[in-house]
């Protein structure tokens, strides 16, 4: 046997003695058909314009492609936010970060979302568990684990994880994690002890480097999320995840209410053999402009980036129709709404890379959204403009509950045959360099009305700390390359901006 292989089953052998207790474990029931069960999957940083549903270029979710057959596609939703934080929030309490104001990495939601999300609107009836591979969104889940039956610590399921805080301080996640971060981690500039920042450092590098090296004949790239003396970036293998969601799925009682958020296909994108290899195809997208956000990056880097997390998406794509298989043999799809979507998307263009941006382009905040209703046998497509926010009032409208008053989403149809509210306005926001509680004077705003998608850049610098407005025909033009703001144009500039600049307004005096 040559080295490689025995490296490959000494790695598969934890997943081989998982799935055969899945095989022999007694499923436990209980004896309520009142409500269905509901899966939520998250997919990390996953755009919608690089699914092959939407024509893209490669051939990155075959799989998606054909479970779609069955499921209700939403072909332009949004994330109402660039990044984790303000995205999983809004999906999980049903407002925009403008009220839910969990505007910063590491941050939460003010208290009145902790007793007010989707976890405690879910009835008493449901058994509720979570899991998450991302850090930033295991901070907004511990902020609602008083309504989470169990809530999986991130070390858990890692292949390595140098977080204390998520280890052995957990009851007082927030307090120990700022903590960590101050006194060890490199995060805060300078930390407070340099030998314990160093200590911590090299630790790290000689845990990641083994790792490294045990599978780098299968990855060659690095496993999930591992990052080479980088804090706080636990070390992952997809599998184990998804061979944990079906153990949990096939043991827990019924109906129950899941909330899975795996880390794939965010950065870095390292997908296995023979993934790693895939779309050889000198393909290159139109160069779009930079933008004066541009953070300076080559054209010719952001394509070979985009290869790289292509190949990622069709590793996940592979991932999603294995656990979809298990749930068909189960005949779990039979009695489960599942929902497939994402906290925000990733950009390649403009000189911009990924999405801690200031940036609100459609890379960046057009994400998937598939539901699976229980025992459905056809697709169903819609194509009106949807929100993240819409998640919670469409949950609980299936299980035949109301959404809160202050909920600023609607109820999505399932079928082409439902109405839905074409002229609403959606929104996305990023706040993550204003202070959380003051006025949004430095900030990012998108409203979609319609065709029509407008941008407001606030208080930047790059903008001279004034207000610059960006308008484009999403319909005419989907790569928003045609910029038709124009201050004198009184019969759609000045009607759109009056309209974002009063809903603004409104939510900083709310």
């Amino acid at each position: 046997m040559q080295r490689r292989d025995f490296l490959k089953i000494t790695a598969l052998s934890p997943l081989l003695f998982l799935e055969s207790k899945i095989q022999s474990s007694k499923i436990f029931r209980i004896s309520n058909n009142k409500y269905p069960n509901i899966l939520i999957l998250v997919f990390d940083a996953f755009s919608a314009r690089h699914l092959s549903l939407a024509n893209y270029a490669r051939d990155t979710t075959p799989n998606l492609s054909r479970l779609a057959q069955n499921a209700t596609v939403f072909h332009n939703h949004h994330a109402a936010g660039n990044y984790t934080t303000p995205g999983t929030s809004s999906l999980l309490t049903g407002v925009y970060p403008w009220k839910h104001r969990a505007l910063h990495i590491r941050g939460k939601t003010t208290p009145f979302y902790e007793d007010h999300n989707l976890f405690s609107l879910i009835p008493k009836d449901y058994r509720k568990f979570a899991y998450t591979q991302n850090p930033l969104a295991y901070s907004i889940l511990f902020q609602f684990h008083n309504h989470i039956d169990h809530l999986v610590k991130i070390p858990e399921l890692a292949v390595y994880s140098d977080s204390i805080s998520q280890s052995i301080l957990n009851p007082d996640f927030f307090i120990a994690n700022e903590a960590e971060l101050i006194a060890i981690k490199s995060e805060h500039s300078p930390p407070s002890s340099l030998f314990l920042s160093i200590f911590d450092t090299e630790l790290r590098k000689f845990f990641t480097n083994r790792i490294y090296s045990s599978s780098q004949g299968d990855y060659p790239r690095g496993i999930t999320s591992c990052q080479l003396g980088v804090p706080h970036s636990p070390c992952f293998f997809l599998q184990d995840a998804i061979n944990w969601l079906q153990k949990t799925i096939h043991t827990s009682q019924q109906p129950f209410f899941g909330y899975v958020h795996l880390i794939p296909p965010h950065a870095p994108y390292n997908p296995p053999y023979p993934y790693a290899s895939h779309f050889d195809d000198n393909w290159k997208p139109n160069k779009k402009p930079e933008h004066i956000f541009s953070l300076g990056k080559n054209q010719n880097n952001l394509n070979r980036k985009r290869r790289f997390y292509d190949q990622y998406i069709e590793f996940l794509d592979s991932e999603i129709n294995r656990l979809f298989n298990y749930l068909e043999e189960s005949n779990l799809l039979d009695n489960t709404y599942i929902f497939i979507t994402s906290d925000h998307g990733e950009m390649f263009e403009r000189g911009i890379i990924d999405h801690l941006t200031e940036t609100l382009f459609e890379p960046v905040i057009h994400v998937p959204l598939f539901i699976f209703q229980p025992g459905q046998k056809q697709r169903y497509d819609i194509h009106a403009c949807t929100s993240a926010v819409d998640i919670l009032p469409t949950i609980l409208n299936i299980i035949g509950n109301s959404a809160p008053k202050n909920s600023e989403g609607v109820i999505l149809p399932l079928s082409e045959q439902e109405n839905i509210v074409h002229e609403r306005n959606i929104y996305a926001i990023d706040a993550k360099q204003n202070s959380k509680y003051n006025a949004l004077t430095k900030a990012s705003f998108a409203m979609i009305k319609g065709d029509y998608k407008l941008t407001l850049y606030r208080g930047y610098p790059e903008t001279n700390s004034s207000d610059l407005f960006e308008l484009y025909n999403l319909a005419d033009d989907p790569e928003e390359i045609n910029d038709l703001y124009n201050p004198l144009d009184k019969i759609i500039s000045k009607k759109l901006v009056d309209e974002l600049l009063a809903n603004i307004e409104l939510n900083n005096n709310h």
